[in-house]
């Protein structure tokens, strides 16, 4: 645990995606079809107390949003990076970005993911980023190509099907590997894959390689343990806990202290519940150092636990303040400090569901305890 603390201390910046990240992952679009997004205010208040303890905070996008220029704005943010080819083009690179839906737009979900899965991905590279490609030839000596999650399988076909690059980056993601031609592969390949990233499975990762291997192609190939896609929000989770839950603990044990009761005996079951939400704590970080599942799950079911105690003593000290008025203000008191414990609780919740994350590569947030002890096992 020492290790820990002493390796969060060298940390002087935070880098944080956006979409998932910072919002729901939601994407939200006005009837002029402008895009906007929900952020949390709590975030942005660990976002200032990482500012004022020393770490400067920065977002990376590969979209361009009006909305989070806003956001970074309002927070004092300065390192705020928006769309992927105005940041290569930013740095001197040439840099284009092929429309492979042929101008078909939409602002409704489930006709984008219509759009998605009927792309012909072999014609997309073939010949889209293809054209882009021959085009930038023209202009420069060298052009490679790169892209994210299907832009990464997209980059792969590439590779097979675009003779005139010169590069291929593929930042996860690769097509059904029947499609791929390993012998058409003349460029040099980078490519980037989570061990952990159930959409990619890793065992297909290894079956690219061996055909890339067999067909002797220039490439190298790196591999992250458990991170999959997350970005930034594993320090986002461990952050909360460190430097907003441990305040709000010793605030509610001092104010646990300094209450004047008037026969209000929930005292112990406060004190009870917060016992529990320390053990909490102290599990969560645990399984986060060991990268356990299973234990992160223990902290889950132990978070709905907190809940119902926390139901039961908001239940009896209405019922308290009803039957004495004069237990409001103490009952009042208390209901602060058990609301600001429950919240703890939820705090290790989060980095717990994180965790499971980070490990099994499944979003578990919107399951029953019974279903993600049976997931993680």
């Amino acid at each position: 645990m020492q290790d820990l603390y002493e390796r969060a201390r060298k940390i002087r910046v935070a880098v944080f995606d956006v979409d998932g990240v910072l919002t729901d992952g939601a994407l939200y679009y006005a009837d002029s079809g402008a895009e906007m997004k929900a952020f949390s205010v709590h975030d942005g208040h660990g976002i200032r107390m990482l500012g004022e303890s020393g770490v400067a905070a920065a977002i990376i996008s590969s979209r361009s949003s009006g909305a989070l220029e806003s956001r970074a704005r309002n927070l004092g943010i300065q390192l705020l990076y928006q769309g992927a080819a105005d940041k290569l083009a930013a740095a001197g690179y040439r840099a284009l970005v092929p429309d492979l839906y042929r101008g078909k737009v939409t602002v409704d979900g489930k006709e984008a993911e219509h759009l998605m899965t009927g792309l012909d991905f072999g014609d997309a590279a073939g010949q889209d980023v293809r054209g882009a490609v021959q085009y930038l030839k023209g202009k420069s000596a060298k052009v490679g190509v790169t892209g994210f999650c299907m832009g990464g399988a997209l980059t792969i076909l590439s590779a097979v099907n675009v003779p005139e690059a010169d590069a291929a980056v593929c930042w996860y993601g690769y097509p059904p590997l029947e499609y791929v031609d390993a012998s058409k592969i003349k460029a040099p390949l980078l490519a980037h894959f989570a061990i952990d990233d159930q959409p990619f499975p890793i065992a297909k990762v290894e079956e690219l390689e061996k055909k890339m291997r067999d067909a002797k192609v220039s490439f190298t190939a790196h591999r992250y343990k458990a991170m999959g896609r997350l970005g930034g929000a594993w320090l986002w989770a461990i952050y909360i806990l460190l430097v907003l839950v441990a305040p709000l603990m010793v605030a509610a044990l001092l104010t646990d202290r300094k209450l004047t009761l008037h026969n209000v005996p929930r005292l112990a079951d406060i004190r009870r519940t917060g016992s529990i939400v320390v053990g909490m704590l102290r599990k969560a970080l645990d399984a986060f150092a060991r990268l356990d599942a299973v234990a992160a799950a223990e902290v889950i079911r132990d978070d709905a636990a907190i809940d119902e105690a926390f139901r039961g003593m908001m239940r009896q000290l209405i019922t308290f303040m009803m039957e004495d008025p004069r237990t409001i203000s103490s009952s009042i008191d208390l209901v602060f400090v058990a609301k600001a414990i429950e919240r703890v609780g939820d705090h290790a919740k989060n980095l717990a569901e994180q965790i499971i994350y980070i490990v099994k590569g499944m979003d578990v947030r919107h399951n029953p305890v019974g279903t993600v002890e049976d997931l993680v096992r």
